[in-house]
């Protein structure tokens, strides 16, 4: 979740996916910081990296 309000990172994710931009995220939900969503990326892009086949 990213906070104030609590967004579930999956919306992010979705979000991105549906070709919009991080700027357009932050602008939805103006608490969220650029940093805030690049921290979460790269935690998601960690995740992914360590899955097994």
């Amino acid at each position: 979740m990213l906070p104030r309000p609590p967004v579930p990172v999956q919306s992010l994710i979705d979000f991105l996916e549906g070709g919009e931009t991080i700027d357009a995220f932050i602008k939805l939900y103006p608490t969220i910081t650029r940093e805030q969503v690049l921290t979460v990326l790269d935690f998601a892009k960690g995740i992914a990296g360590t899955k097994q086949e």
